[in-house]
């Protein structure tokens, strides 16, 4: 499965970029912008998101459309950033996309409010709710793209589906 390998990626990348900043500011900022998290606290609750949606769309859609939907919220937030628009995304763009794709396909999955397992549906409003009131940014950007990603995914390709249970449970 791909999402193994990105959330090493994001650990490794985020954890030499803390500890080694001017790796941040090179020439592949692009890149590792993708696995970014500039807050260590931030990338214990996002690993969590990660693996929980991650698992969830690739198995529904394929690995193809998780790393589309890994790679573009980021690229388009990096590419604002170095327009000089003052708009910064790092990774949590990707997770917030995956968030969106998961509610789409499969509301009562479980998503993670920073350390809380809750179903997909009711993370995805928590989090609407904090970054419309609270901080007032654009990260709830991305989770719109995966929420029309999903749905459009949902209508074209047939995902392959579980059926759902009463309650969110997850398999391990």
């Amino acid at each position: 499965m791909l999402y193994h390998y990105v959330l090493a990626l994001v650990f490794l990348i985020s954890i030499a970029g803390t500890m080694f900043p001017f790796l941040m500011e090179s020439p592949l900022s692009l890149f590792t912008s993708l696995f970014f998290f500039s807050n260590l606290f931030a990338l214990f609750p996002a690993a969590l998101g990660l693996f929980f949606l991650g698992r969830g769309v690739e198995t529904r859609l394929g690995s193809q459309h998780f790393l589309l939907l890994w790679i573009l919220p980021s690229l388009i937030g990096s590419s604002l950033q170095a327009s000089g628009s003052g708009f910064a995304f790092d990774a949590s763009a990707s997770i917030m996309a995956l968030l969106g794709a998961t509610v789409a396909l499969s509301p009562m999955d479980l998503a993670v409010v920073e350390v809380y397992p809750v179903p997909a549906f009711v993370a995805a409003i928590v989090i609407l709710m904090i970054h419309v009131f609270v901080t007032q940014d654009l990260n709830i950007v991305p989770l719109l793209v995966g929420l029309a990603y999903g749905y459009v995914a949902l209508l074209t390709y047939h995902p392959t589906m579980p059926p759902q249970a009463p309650y969110p449970r997850t398999r391990f």
